[in-house]
């Protein structure tokens, strides 16, 4: 990594932290800059605004779910166990620390000024489109009856995050989900397939 792209990064961490801990109309581009140990000019430089910045908070947050392989069609592969591998996929993403910390701050930001939601519903749709093209072409195959794919695929991840995601995210502890996240794809796979499988 060139030292200006590590600098940026090292800005755009310090920028996450002082977000989570004073909010974002809270925290002034000079605070940003003393936690990141840079100069006002040095963070002007790489983000324009503060505007700028939690833009880029966003984009990297989107970044995150990029390392999620295409989910792949295989036409000779149980659907079982394809499922599976795209909800561990999906899970070990949702449970990275850095990418709760990118969420939380995005998350926070949406709820005072929900005009930016615009700029999340790209991200959120993003995984859900890759999942609904696996049911599509699974439906196509004749090995699910999914007539409305993309609702299916909300469905599927909407399960996913209800166990990896949101309670992890307000840190809240919910009784009857300690079990392991293998586990829990397991039964989600198995109950997804009882309801979309032909008969």
């Amino acid at each position: 990594m060139k030292h200006s792209d590590r600098k940026r990064a090292d800005i755009l961490a310090a920028a996450v932290t002082e977000f989570r801990a004073y909010g974002y109309d809270n925290t002034s581009m000079d605070r940003i800059a003393d936690a990141a140990g840079a100069s006002k000019r040095t963070v002007y430089n790489h983000f324009g605004s503060k505007d700028q910045m939690f833009e880029a908070i966003v984009h990297e947050l989107m970044d995150r779910s990029d390392v999620l392989s295409d989910f792949r069609y295989e036409p000779d592969q149980p659907l079982p166990k394809q499922l599976k591998s795209i909800g561990n996929q999906i899970l070990n993403v949702f449970s990275d620390e850095g990418y709760r910390d990118l969420a939380r701050v995005v998350l926070s930001r949406l709820i005072v000024v929900p005009q930016c939601s615009a700029i999340i519903s790209e991200h959120s749709s993003r995984i859900n489109t890759m999942l609904a093209d696996w049911m599509r072409a699974a439906h196509r195959d004749q090995r699910l009856n999914v007539p409305r794919p993309e609702l299916a695929a909300e469905q599927f991840v909407g399960m996913l995050m209800s166990f990896g995601f949101w309670p992890a995210l307000f840190c809240v502890q919910k009784k009857g989900l300690d079990v392991k996240q293998s586990t829990f794809v397991n039964q989600t796979v198995t109950m997804f397939l009882k309801g979309y499988q032909p008969d």
